[in-house]
């Protein structure tokens, strides 16, 4: 299966032991972190504005934030277009 942001999400927070939660703090999002919930499971996309306040407490080496910026761009592209770049990804 294809990278989504949202798996991209919580792998990263795994990797960091940081929960949803403390990453909605994190984030300015405040205690309700319903809207990085829906982000992490790919309900939404990630706002395209505040990208660099969503990347900081990841702590992402180089290569992982162009990863993460190209799959913020995807999760909010057309259905077509994630499509495509799922199909991409795959090989196909």
């Amino acid at each position: 299966m294809a990278d989504t942001f949202g798996t991209f999400l919580r792998a990263s927070l795994e990797r960091r032991e940081m929960t949803l939660r403390a990453y909605a703090l994190a984030i300015g999002l405040g205690k309700s972190h319903s809207f990085a919930y829906r982000v992490a499971k790919g309900q939404a996309g990630p706002p395209m504005k505040g990208l660099d306040r969503w990347a900081e407490p990841l702590g992402l080496t180089a290569k992982e934030r162009k990863r993460f910026d190209l799959l913020a761009g995807v999760a909010n592209s057309p259905a077509v277009v994630q499509e495509w770049f799922e199909k991409a990804e795959r090989g196909g």
